[in-house]
């Protein structure tokens, strides 16, 4: 039973299961997208990564740069890397091993993101991960994941 304004509304007994199938397959979807997406294979995904792991560690905002639209956050050395994931970003034929190797760190260094000024509530959910490792690639698939459960869920609530 739900309660929305002054009426009661009743939820069926199918209603939860369907919702938690719903949820599970969608959250799946993403999580097969997730596993099989070469890192930063969008090009805004780096300004994402950075975004969620200043926002965790408190730097919400960052500051202004000379650059439009772009903000400078702290960020773990391994994540600060993100804008040089993203030769797959740009071409399509180009296989993943053109990244190269990662390299973690966790020394904070600056960073520049375009998601700078975007609401930090999402970030500070999926930047957890960026605490956890300092290995990018752990912490990224990580946040990855965490995104495919939270769409999953607002997909089959709606």
């Amino acid at each position: 039973m739900a309660v929305i304004g002054d009426s009661v509304v009743r939820l069926r007994s199918s209603a939860v299961p369907t919702f938690l199938l719903l949820w599970a397959a969608i959250a799946a979807l993403g999580l097969a997208w997730a596993a099989a997406t070469p890192m930063a294979a969008s090009p805004d995904e780096p300004a994402h990564i950075i975004k969620a792991a200043a926002v965790v560690r408190g730097d919400w905002l960052g500051t202004p740069t000379g650059r439009a639209g772009f903000t400078e956050v702290e960020v773990p050395s391994g994540v600060a890397a993100a804008w040089s994931w993203t030769c797959t970003a740009y071409d399509e034929t180009m296989p993943a091993s053109c990244q190269g190797a990662f390299r973690n760190g966790s020394e904070p260094i600056a960073a520049e993101t375009s998601a700078g000024l975007y609401n930090p509530v999402y970030y500070l959910m999926v930047g957890v991960p960026t605490l956890l490792t300092d290995d990018p690639r752990v912490a990224v698939y990580a946040m990855r994941a965490l995104t495919a459960i939270i769409c999953g869920f607002f997909f089959a609530a709606a």
